[in-house]
């Protein structure tokens, strides 16, 4: 029974997230923008209207923060071809090597900014000079906002 009970926490360790990194967007590298976003999170859920902040980097590194101040409603990064996810309302945190779940819509905000392609069944639209919307239509989930320069 011993050598159970030590395999499931072997197990568990090994699939327990990783800690959240530290982000510090005021370090060299860091592009920071500002703007407006509404997310509608699912089908049968109320949209959220909130503040973005959206920090890149050239080596592909992004930071994307959604808050109604002063509480932070999710938070994404991706970098080194791992990615996280916190929801800050439930405390749902992931985190992983590999591509990001086309489930975690935030993950792949930046990639669509960056006319990278997307994972079906995501879509992306541009309107306007700043505007745009990203879309899961088979969770009935999306995101469109603006960002500043």
């Amino acid at each position: 029974m011993s050598v159970w009970l030590c395999l499931g926490l072997i197990l568990a360790a090994g699939c327990r997230t990783a800690e959240w990194p530290a982000v510090d967007c005021s370090q060299p590298g860091w592009r920071v923008r500002h703007g407006q976003a509404v997310w509608k999170p699912g089908a049968g859920r109320p949209e959220i209207a909130g503040e973005l902040l959206l920090a890149t980097r050239d080596d592909g590194a992004a930071y994307v923060q959604f808050a109604k101040p002063p509480l932070t409603l999710c938070e994404a990064r991706s970098e080194d071809a791992r990615w996280w996810f916190r929801a800050g309302a439930t405390s749902v945190r992931r985190g992983r090597r590999g591509p990001a779940p086309v489930r975690l819509l935030w993950l792949h905000l930046d990639p669509a900014l960056r006319n990278q392609p997307l994972p079906s069944p995501l879509r992306w639209q541009t309107a306007g000079a700043t505007g745009w919307r990203l879309e899961n239509p088979q969770r009935d989930e999306w995101i469109e906002g603006f960002l500043g320069p």
